[in-house]
């Protein structure tokens, strides 16, 4: 009933709620000007940053030292692990966030 009324629902089972939240409380995350870095402890899906910043190309993640592409989307309900979408002056990435370092330049 509830996917019938709302389209912006997404499912998600207990543990992966837990693992989310608690990397989005203990993830350390640092910006120095249009970079961000990442220092998480543990790794978790879909995980989704939104900054103000005006976009003039595609950000670029790079994990392990080795870039990975990001699709960009059209709409924000559009957004999955690997994407990202631009409004206004906000840019919004969803990634797999992995254990250790990462960093996305904007």
């Amino acid at each position: 009933r509830l996917e019938a009324r709302y389209d912006n629902l997404l499912w998600m089972k207990q543990r992966e709620i837990a693992r989310y939240w608690a990397a989005k409380e203990l993830t350390r995350i640092e910006r120095q000007g249009p970079q961000i870095t990442f220092n998480a402890p543990f790794a978790t899906t879909r995980f989704t940053i939104r900054t103000k910043t005006m976009v003039s190309k595609p950000p670029l993640l790079t994990v392990g030292g080795k870039p990975v592409p990001l699709q960009r989307v059209n709409a924000p309900l559009q957004l999955k692990s690997g994407t990202w979408h631009t409004e206004s002056q906000n840019v919004t990435i969803c990634f797999d966030l992995p254990k250790g370092k990462s960093t996305v330049d904007l």
